[in-house]
């Protein structure tokens, strides 16, 4: 649907703007609405919920969009397995084996929200299982 090019310039602005370790922010830390950590009262967060935080199942878009950009290159595949594999040791501190819903779009991306997200650990076992391993169900 978008030319090569636009698919490039679209996964290179999201990786310089939006890419952390442990998924995309919601919205760039550039911009004037950012909030770069997720904490305090219920009305605080609400505001950085789509203003900032860290969603880890969008990562398995970016991982599909990269890979496809790349041309399945094996040095982007190396790169976005070393993504996914970001996650291990989050697996044994939160919710052991699960994946918290969001994270802090300010470094160190501390984890907040529920601590069991299904779609982001669902995503990002996709995304390594198909886009990484290349296994297809």
């Amino acid at each position: 649907m978008l030319s090569p090019e636009k698919e490039n310039a679209i996964v290179d602005r999201v990786e310089t703007d939006l890419l952390t370790p442990f998924g995309l922010r919601t919205l760039s830390k550039d911009h004037f609405l950012y909030k770069g950590q997720y904490h305090g009262d219920a009305l605080t967060r609400d505001t950085a919920y789509h203003n900032g935080t860290v969603w880890p199942w969008l990562l398995g878009a970016f991982v599909k969009a990269y890979l496809k950009t790349h041309n399945y290159s094996s040095g982007s595949t190396e790169y976005m397995k070393s993504l996914l594999e970001g996650f291990d040791e989050h697996l044994e501190t939160a919710g052991i084996g699960t994946i918290s819903e969001v994270f802090d779009g300010d470094y160190p991306h501390a984890p907040g929200g529920t601590i069991a997200q299904a779609w982001s650990v669902a995503e990002i076992l996709r995304a390594y299982v198909e886009d990484i391993l290349g296994i297809r169900p």
